[in-house]
This record gives structure tokens, C-alpha cells and sequence, in this order.
């Protein structure tokens, strides 16, 4: 059977226009004219599937929506209308930072059109990319891979069965083949901010792994790998295989539908290989890494492998729910159950703190110890894509304004003030940048009411480290 075996993406250039009101990070990166390049590539292809994956070269995570907003203030479709159920099923699509087919999907063919499949030239055709100029807040300028980067129509390798036929003298018999599990590949894969290498455990190379990378003085104490299998999957059989013996940690296998409940596989050996035997049926692994001798990275995962049920078969259609984007937001916090505030001469006591994996254990305490020598930051061994630390004031309370003090100038380029009441939803009350200098309060005058207060930042300059958070205060409004 002959087909085309191209992903077709329009060669339009993608431009992020930096919005009103940008900071200066953003603004000195547009003035650079630094060009990347994000989109969509088919990496190969075979009479059932089409394998794409995602390219994004600049030092910032991209997500992008079906519907952008241009410079006019007009909507932008980023696809254009002949694009297939599963294209569209990928939307929100983040593509991680400095990342080279790290994301990766398998879209059924034949390309499903409003549930019906396409026939005819077309068939193969899963739509292009378009949509021209939009707006984002990195300030960065982006160009459209065009679809032929890299390893473009490749033929991929698929598993297959042969009948197998036996005979005697007399008589002749065939015999078809037990029904094989059926192997499923995750259309993401995503893991903690303390390793930017989670793609390395499907990448087919047992040499390569998924491991932290912290620095030698703050070693992790927890990290996890997730793969998204992008459909709820009927599993039979998870398989699992490790560059080295691994010492002092503990790793636990979890299955989910949603992100949010996990059930617990058990926990697993240290051995260099594993498998286990599963009856559940689940849209999500984790394998979750806990340190009990702080002594090492954690992880060396080299190679991950799912089967479902004989005969199961991915649907054609319909978009994933809920989305990556989400999944992904959901594994980052979890919050204790609400407190009785504790309020001061009009200043809110926070009730509890944390941070980011990529950050020290128990670093989010210094940032409340009254010491502007002690900061909270990132430390890793490469620069670390975003960073973030959290603050619990409770429950919902009125909040008037916020203070805050860095050690060092410099690394909160893309530093955001957030605030939230279940660390799922989260608004940005203002994007602050760097302050002007080291040691002075810093001061945002808010109206709102929440019960948790966040720090983000993300690294739009490739530091060594973000943060260097010395001190935050949290202010009842003044009556």
C-alpha cells in the first residue's frame, strides 16, 4: 500500500509579539532578533499511525492554543480548517523548552475529519500549521519548522505476528498466533522541574535515561516521570528498564484516569529491568522516586514500555480530556486542609510554604525566616526552565498588598505574582520582573481575596538559577 507520508505544516514564520506593558527582559529579547524555531514534524509513518513530534529550540516552554490573539487584538486560528480530529485533540499543544521531539504523538490514520475518515489524495493529510503573528509573553520571535526538520517521513517499526504452521505426515494444520498484548505508546511524556530529560525513557535508546539534575549540594528528595497515554488504556503489562542498579531510593508505580487519584501499582526493586502485571485501566503512569539517603540523583530510567489487552485499539476521535496542559498543572501542587489565618497588626502569618522539585528541600522556609541573608532559588545543574515558590495563608483571605526583597539582581527575568484558593486555577496579578535593587522591599498593591500566594518564575535569559527570594509579607487591606 503507497501513501503520502507527510505531515504537511504551512511555511508560515511564527511570530511572538511581546504585549503592552512587557518587561524589559522580554523587550531586550525581541531587540536581539534571536530567532527559533517551534512547531510540528512528522517523524514517520506506517499504514496505521502517523508519529509527529514537537520542536521548540529556544530556552522557553511554549503552550499554544487552537485560537491566538494577534497585535490587532483579532483572533488567530492556528490550524487551518482541514485539520483532523487528532491534530486538534494535541490543542492546548506545550512544547517544552529547548527540546527536540521530546513531546511526541501517535495519530491514527486514515485522519478523522468531524468523526468521519477522509478518503480520496487527502487521506494522510492531518492539516497544516498557519495562523501568522500572535501574541505571548515571552517576548521571544519564533519561526515555523515547515514540517521537514529532522527525521521526516521515516518509516516507522511496528511489532508484528506470523501465523505459524505445523504438520505430520498425514495431515496439515494452521495455527494462528495467540493474541498478543497490544503495545501503546504515550503521546507525552512530562516528569518534575528537576530534570529536563523525561523524554529519554521512550527513546528507544536503553543508553539514554530519564534522571534528576540537581546540583550536588541540594539533592532531590522526590521526583516523578509521567507518561500520558492519551486515551484510557485497558493495561496489562508495564516494563521498565534502568542504565544502573539504583541505592537508597524507593520507587512506587501509579496509575490514574485523571490526574488527580492515583492508585498504587506497589513499589518495585532496585534492580537494572522490571515488569508488573496490571488488570486496570488508566489514561496515566507515574513512577514516583522518594530519597531515603539523599546521597545520589534519582531515576535512571532508561526505558519504559506499556501493553493493553489483546485487541484493544486506540479511538479515532475526540479530543483527550482533560488536556496536557492541565495534567500537567495538577501535578505541581497539593495543599493541606484549610487553616484558621493567622492575622498581625495587619500582616497574614503564612501556615505553610513549598516549592519547586528543582529547588532545596525546605528552601520555601527561608523566604519566611525574618533573614535577608537565607533565600529560596533553584539549583541545578543546568539552567532550570521555570521554578516557583508557594505560599499557604490558611483559606481565602482579603489580601491588600504584598512585599518582597531579593538578595541578587538578576534572576527573576520572568518573574510573576500569582495567587489561587486550590492550586489548580491560578491568576497572575502582575509581572514584576527584576527589582531595581537588592535588599529593598519590593511592593504590589492588590485587591483581591485568595488563600494561596505564588512566586513564579521562568528563565527567559538561560540562567544558571531563578529566584533568590530573601523575604515575602502578605497585607490585610487597610481599612
Amino acid at each position: 500500500m503507497t501513501f503520502a507520508r507527510s505531515f504537511v505544516l504551512a511555511a508560515a514564520t511564527l511570530a511572538v509579539v511581546a504585549p503592552a506593558g512587557a518587561q524589559q527582559s522580554a523587550g531586550t529579547a525581541l531587540a536581539t532578533g534571536a530567532s527559533y524555531k517551534a512547531g510540528l514534524v512528522t517523524l514517520c509513518s506506517t499504514d496505521t499511525f502517523v508519529r509527529v513530534g514537537a520542536l521548540n529550540d529556544s530556552p522557553n516552554e511554549v503552550t499554544i492554543s487552537l485560537d491566538e490573539t494577534n497585535e490587532a487584538g483579532k483572533t488567530v486560528k492556528v490550524l487551518s480548517p482541514n485539520a483532523s480530529d487528532q491534530l486538534v485533540a494535541l490543542f492546548p499543544l506545550t512544547i517544552p523548552a529547548n527540546s527536540k521531539y521530546q513531546v511526541i504523538w501517535d495519530l491514527p490514520v486514515p485522519a478523522v475529519k468531524d468523526g468521519v475518515a477522509r478518503t480520496g489524495g487527502d487521506r494522510f493529510l492531518h492539516g497544516s500549521w498557519g495562523g501568522g503573528p500572535w501574541l505571548d509573553s515571552n517576548g521571544l520571535t519564533y519561526v515555523s519548522t515547515g514540517g521537514t526538520a529532522g527525521r521526516n517521513g521515516q518509516t516507522c517499526t511496528v511489532p508484528s505476528t506470523t501465523p505459524t504452521t505445523t504438520s505430520t505426515t498425514t495431515t496439515t494444520t494452521t495455527t494462528a498466533a495467540p493474541a498478543e498484548p497490544v503495545t501503546v505508546k504515550p503521546i507525552a511524556v512530562y516528569s518534575t522541574l528537576n530534570s529536563q530529560v523525561a523524554d529519554r525513557a521512550i527513546d528507544g535508546d536503553p543508553a539514554t535515561a530519564f534522571v534528576t539534575q540537581m546540583a550536588d549540594w541540594a539533592l532531590p528528595t522526590f521526583a516523578w516521570w509521567t507518561a500520558d497515554l492519551g486515551r484510557q488504556v485497558p493495561l496489562r503489562t508495564i516494563s521498565w528498564t534502568r542504565t544502573r542498579e539504583v541505592d537508597g531510593q524507593r520507587t512506587t508505580v501509579q496509575t490514574s484516569t485523571d490526574g488527580r487519584v492515583w492508585t498504587s501499582l506497589g513499589a518495585v526493586d532496585d534492580g537494572d529491568s522490571g515488569s508488573l502485571s496490571t488488570d486496570v485501566t488508566a489514561r496515566l503512569v507515574r513512577f514516583s522516586f522518594r530519597s531515603e539517603q539523599p546521597d545520589d540523583q534519582l531515576g535512571h530510567l532508561g526505558e519504559v514500555r506499556f501493553a493493553a489487552a489483546p485487541g484493544y485499539a486506540p479511538s479515532a476521535g475526540g479530543a483527550p480530556n482533560p488536556s496536557v496542559a492541565t495534567l500537567r498543572e495538577r501535578f505541581q501542587h497539593t495543599i493541606k486542609p484549610a487553616s484558621e489565618p493567622d492575622l498581625r497588626d495587619g500582616r497574614y502569618r503564612a501556615k505553610g510554604s513549598a516549592r519547586s522539585s528543582n529547588a532545596p528541600n525546605q528552601s520555601s522556609r527561608l523566604a519566611l525566616d525574618g533573614k535577608s541573608s537565607t533565600v529560596w532559588r533553584t539549583a541545578m545543574t543546568v539552567p532550570p526552565r521555570s521554578g516557583w515558590v508557594m505560599f499557604d495563608l490558611g483559606q481565602p483571605v482579603p489580601l491588600g498588598e504584598l512585599r518582597w526583597k531579593v538578595a541578587e539582581l538578576g534572576y527573576a527575568d520572568g518573574m510573576r505574582i500569582q495567587t489561587s484558593d486550590d492550586a489548580a486555577s491560578w491568576t497572575t496579578l502582575a509581572s514584576p520582573g527584576n527589582a531595581t535593587s537588592a535588599g529593598e522591599w519590593q511592593r504590589l498593591d492588590v485587591d483581591t481575596t485568595a488563600r494561596l500566594v505564588r512566586f513564579y518564575f521562568t528563565n527567559p535569559n538561560s540562567d544558571a538559577d531563578v529566584g533568590f527570594l530573601s523575604e515575602v509579607r502578605f497585607y490585610a487591606p487597610e481599612n
